[in-house]
């Protein structure tokens, strides 16, 4: 580093830098686990085993939440949502062997 840059350290970041720790003692905070966050739609693909328009169609027919935006202008589901709606679907179950055994049927016809 230049002398200069050094010297500025010193005289204005650092003891900036140790001002901040003796005003605000870090605590270390615990993350809700039932916090609302956003869910993508790659994430809903992979959680379901299904691709997009899979995902699309079904939330088209009410066969999973709908998607609605958030306040940062994401477009997506709230993981609540999400986490309801697969705490109360029986007929859920992600079987990705069956997923690949009918993907390659459709691919041979």
């Amino acid at each position: 580093m230049d002398a200069a840059v050094k010297r500025a350290m010193a005289e204005h970041v650092v003891p900036a830098i140790v001002e901040l720790k003796q005003q605000a003692p870090v605590t270390s905070q615990v993350v809700d686990p039932k916090a609302e966050r956003f869910v993508s739609m790659a994430e809903m693909c992979q959680r379901l085993g299904v691709n997009r328009t899979t995902v699309l169609r079904r939330e088209r027919s009410g066969k999973i939440p709908k998607r609605r935006t958030f306040p940062d202008g994401q477009t997506g589901w709230s993981s609540l949502d999400v986490e309801a709606w697969f705490a109360g679907s029986k007929t859920l179950v992600r079987d990705d062997a069956a997923n690949h055994e009918r993907a390659s049927r459709l691919r041979n016809h």
